[in-house]
């Protein structure tokens, strides 16, 4: 290649190259325009400035002096890029970023007259630890409440009409109960299984807390068995500690019981005393009671089996009979 073709071919380059230049540089070295790409870089910058009003007064107050564009236009096209990207942002665990959950910020250089752009933690990461803050004690991972929370909703609106009847149906269940819950109505308790995978209907429970507190509620995240089994644990600091969480439980807006269903085997007398009391105050209080099982109508057996005999089952069937129906899940969306 001549020198006259390697001119041709650096005209030709594209601005996205800048910009991948500046993505990897993070803001911290220069963007040399190539040989007449300034002007056409210069209109997209201004173009796009002129359509998009929130970037503009972004970039509005390090814009000090009438070249100060000009001098940071490679600069600046990767900012928009960037800003493009966390515009259409719903969550931090979607970032689709190399420099996944940041952000570039502008800051103006007095002495060179242009903007410089650092990468800075992203604002909604603190957002979402703000919203699962909401859910304590939470007895998952945070990727996972995030993970649920927003693709699978965001799957279910995607698809097309019908695609996931039982799904849909109990989604749709869910938001009736939230709407009125705020409108000071009775909330129906909630209780699901999924037919194909035992994983599935736990991505539905950690969705459903992860919404519930998105929505500005207070609740907890409860692996059944372990907390159950921490209650009458032997180690007094452990039983203490769960203890303390049962305590607090009238003051949420909602409990999340993962594998409800499997009940570990603790003795009539403990569930006497503490399946009337769960029931009563979610009645009293009303609170949201979401049950995720692991057999069509799990909740309902191990509730007949803890209580065999005792004066308190009937109590406590009834109070569960108010659920909003077993919903059985045969889809699985992806």
């Amino acid at each position: 290649m001549n020198e006259r073709e390697k001119e041709e071919a650096l005209k030709a380059l594209h601005v996205s190259t800048l910009r991948e230049a500046s993505h990897k540089a993070g803001g911290k070295e220069d963007i040399l325009l190539e040989p007449g790409r300034e002007e056409a870089l210069k209109t997209e910058v201004e173009t796009a400035l002129a359509l998009d009003i929130r970037l503009r007064k972004s970039l509005e107050p390090y814009l000090k002096t009438a070249k100060t564009l000009s001098h940071s236009l490679g600069d600046v096209a990767a900012y928009l890029d960037d800003a493009r990207i966390c515009s259409a942002c719903t969550s931090y665990y979607d970032c689709p970023k190399r420099q996944k959950g940041y952000a570039l910020k502008p800051s103006y250089v007095p002495n060179a007259d242009r903007v410089r752009f650092h990468y800075l933690p992203c604002p909604k990461d603190e957002e979402e630890r703000l919203l699962l803050a909401r859910i304590a004690p939470r007895m998952a991972l945070d990727k996972e409440f995030l993970e649920a929370g927003v693709k699978l909703p965001k799957t279910l609106f995607a698809a097309a009409s019908g695609r996931y009847p039982d799904t849909t149906k109990l989604f749709a269940s869910f938001y009736r109960a939230l709407k009125e819950k705020k409108d000071g109505r009775k909330v129906p308790f909630l209780s699901f299984y999924s037919v194909n995978s035992r994983s599935f209907s736990r991505q539905v429970l950690l969705s459903f807390s992860y919404l519930l507190a998105k929505s500005g509620q207070k609740g907890m995240y409860l692996k059944a068995e372990d907390f159950l089994l921490a209650l009458r644990h032997r180690n007094p600091d452990v039983r203490s500690s769960a203890l303390s969480t049962w305590n607090a439980f009238s003051g949420c807006d909602f409990l999340a019981f993962e594998g409800f269903s499997s009940l570990p085997r603790l003795g009539t007398s403990f569930y006497a005393d503490f399946l009337p009391s769960l029931f009563h105050t979610a009645r009293e209080k009303n609170l949201f009671l979401l049950f995720e099982e692991d057999s069509p109508e799990g909740t309902l057996s191990a509730i007949r089996y803890a209580l065999y005999g005792t004066s308190a089952q009937d109590e406590v069937l009834n109070a569960f009979e108010e659920r909003d129906r077993d919903f059985v899940l045969k889809d699985l969306p992806e």
